[in-house]
């Protein structure tokens, strides 16, 4: 068992401290996250809410809906909406937050040393298939929010920084599907 520099919280797994992290962005019936980016493909801002399996968010150029079944991406720039049903592999590149609720089934888990008042888990993709090859994801050791998450990919490094993060009320599903006045001077491309 590796110990992080935070022993005042006591000595936890890497999978105790990931069973938590998930736990806070999935025991919510919401949660909304700002949040700030940057990487190989440039840095930006975004938001994001998330409802069980469900979520949308807006970062740079890039929205996305998924209602637990679809995922609908529009690239305001090229005026296109990809409509696809991902896998749970997918869903990782598209949704950062799922490297910490799928961690269970897609990564292996280990404690990193980290700053006092914060754990540090490193992921390690399971499949070859997964976009997302490894991740280290920061957490605050008193409430088990994540404070940042840094993520190998195909592309290259990519760092996000959580800005704001707050729980909130249940949410339809209707929430987290695009609407026709998304979709309005955008070339729809139907990949399902």
């Amino acid at each position: 068992m590796c110990l992080c520099g935070v022993n005042a919280f006591g000595a936890m797994t890497a999978d105790q401290v990931m069973a938590k992290v998930s736990a806070a962005l999935t025991q919510p019936k919401s949660v909304s996250v700002t949040f700030s980016f940057s990487g190989a493909g440039g840095s930006g801002n975004g938001a994001m809410t998330v409802c069980k399996q469900m979520f949308t968010y807006v970062a740079g150029d890039i929205a996305v809906w998924y209602d637990g079944k679809t995922q609908w991406v529009r690239q305001n720039s090229a005026k296109e909406i990809s409509i696809t049903e991902p896998t749970a592999a997918e869903l990782v590149e598209s949704n950062p937050f799922r490297v910490i609720t799928g961690y269970k089934n897609l990564y292996t888990c280990k404690l990193l040393p980290a700053p006092a008042g914060t754990y540090m888990v490193q992921l390690t993709a399971r499949s070859k298939a997964n976009a997302v090859r490894s991740a280290v994801v920061t957490v605050n050791a008193k409430t088990f929010i994540p404070n940042s998450i840094t993520a190998t990919m195909d592309g290259g490094l990519i760092t996000i920084t959580i800005r704001s993060f707050k729980p909130g009320a249940a949410l339809s599903a209707a929430s987290f599907r695009i609407t026709k006045a998304h979709t309005n001077g955008y070339e729809l491309n139907d990949l399902r």
